[in-house]
């Protein structure tokens, strides 16, 4: 039966959530005993973890073949969990902080998009950084063009920024992942964001827009999808650039799930940091202290940043965290970075 819980636990949490969204779970409630449920839920969970650590740990030269993209969307963006707020107490509490170590997005009657609480704070903060930088560039010169480093197979960039800048560009490392950028591009629709694109119209103070026209306005911004290497000088292989830079420069979960060392990570950064024009703006995002991310049943390496090592990196790179200008947002150790670097 534990072996069965293991290797099933997203069907049976999927199962269970119903059972609490649909109000049956109510009357079983009476009946169960939380306690040992909770305990017997902890040694599930301890067996679990053990399998994990059996896993081998695959680093930068291992993700072309074993980054699984449509995995990637699946375990970070494909879940919706609700907890009714009469229960957060009971079976919500067990969900969050014992059945996973990094615990599902759970809210008080609403549903969040995204199961991973690192791509619900991105996706909560960066309508709000979009809005700043919209307010911070004069209306006579603006916000032209942005350039997304790591995408992934995601498109939250290219939405989040649809009416702030006339030209988006995305890139990444992986083919597959370009390749799910492109899909989207085409409008062939390889993934069903309807989900996340309602929660950042939440965010954004616009819950009547429609998800549609969310993603028509995101399409007719982008002007392509690039491969990219950020240990490369110029990063973007992109035959056709003309050399002037671009006024946001972006990248998120990318510089330190690349780097082995905090040398590469400033490496990279600086590379990044030389794609924005004079006057622009980076915006950097991650995680620190975390060695690894699992998804697909496979184990990332990461390098473990801590927040010294990520303002020393900046500050090499002509970025003061001391500057009033400087904006960092920090919540359990996922944060994101505003700045615009001296040239």
């Amino acid at each position: 039966l534990a072996n069965f819980i293991i290797t099933h636990t997203s069907v049976i949490i999927f199962l269970l959530t119903h059972l609490l969204q649909s109000g049956y779970f109510l009357s079983l409630a009476f009946y169960f005993d939380w306690k040992n449920c909770a305990l017997w839920l902890v040694h599930i969970n301890k067996r679990r973890l053990k399998m994990q650590n059996d896993l081998p740990l695959l680093t930068r030269v291992d993700y072309a073949w074993a980054f699984d993209a449509k995995a990637y969307l699946s375990d970070f963006y494909s879940r919706m969990y609700r907890c009714r707020k009469r229960l957060e107490v009971g079976f919500c509490f067990v969900l969050k902080y014992i059945i996973t170590p990094t615990g599902y997005q759970t809210r008080n009657g609403e549903f969040s998009p995204v199961s991973d609480p690192a791509m619900t704070m991105m996706l909560s903060v960066l309508p709000i950084i979009a809005e700043r930088l919209s307010l911070k560039k004069a209306p006579e010169t603006g916000i032209t063009r942005l350039l997304d480093i790591g995408s992934g197979p995601t498109i939250h960039m290219a939405v989040v920024f649809r009416d702030k800048v006339d030209e988006i560009y995305l890139s990444d490392y992986l083919e597959q992942n370009c390749e799910q950028l492109r899909l989207w591009m085409q409008d062939r629709k390889p993934f069903d964001w309807r989900s996340v694109l309602g929660y950042i119209a939440q965010r954004e103070g616009q819950a009547t827009l429609s998800v549609e026209a969310m993603e028509v306005a995101s399409r007719s911004k982008l002007r392509g999808v690039f491969h990219c290497d950020v240990f490369k000088p110029g990063v973007v292989d992109w035959p056709d650039y003309d050399g002037l830079g671009f006024d946001v420069v972006s990248s998120l979960f990318c510089l330190e799930f690349a780097s082995n060392t905090v040398d590469d990570f400033t490496n990279a950064l600086t590379n990044v940091v030389r794609l924005v024009k004079p006057g622009g703006y980076l915006i950097l995002g991650g995680v620190l202290g975390e060695s690894w991310c699992k998804f697909g049943g496979r184990l990332f390496s990461s390098y473990p940043l801590t927040e010294a090592q990520l303002f020393a990196s900046l500050r090499q790179n002509g970025i003061n965290p001391t500057d009033p200008t400087f904006t960092y947002y920090n919540h359990s150790d996922i944060f994101l970075v505003l700045a615009q670097p001296t040239q």
